[in-house]
């Protein structure tokens, strides 16, 4: 009888142990969850910043380059006007 109740010991302690270990790793799958969600959810965020950025960079490019063309209109510019007074001057010498 003893033996039968050493046994019985025994399964309830291995049952126990069981459902132990499987709370464990319920709770430890369930923590690696949430981590890997906040981490899904932080990369979403920063790919969420690198195409804003990309765009106001996009967008600084669109201006710089106007504002080149907008600058070298008016180098022209001064070289037209620097021409017409150079001509001016030059009749004035004859």
């Amino acid at each position: 009888m003893h033996v039968g109740i050493v046994l019985e010991y025994v399964n309830d302690y291995k049952h126990s142990f069981h459902v132990a270990q499987c709370t464990s790793y319920h709770v430890h799958g369930r923590s690696k969850t949430i981590a890997l969600e906040k981490l899904r959810l932080r990369l979403f965020h920063e790919v969420d910043s690198v195409e804003n950025e990309e765009k106001c960079l996009a967008e600084f490019r669109r201006e710089m380059e106007l504002l080149q063309q907008e600058k070298m209109a008016h180098v022209e510019e001064l070289r037209q006007i620097h021409a017409d007074i150079n001509a001016v001057s030059l009749r004035k010498e004859l």
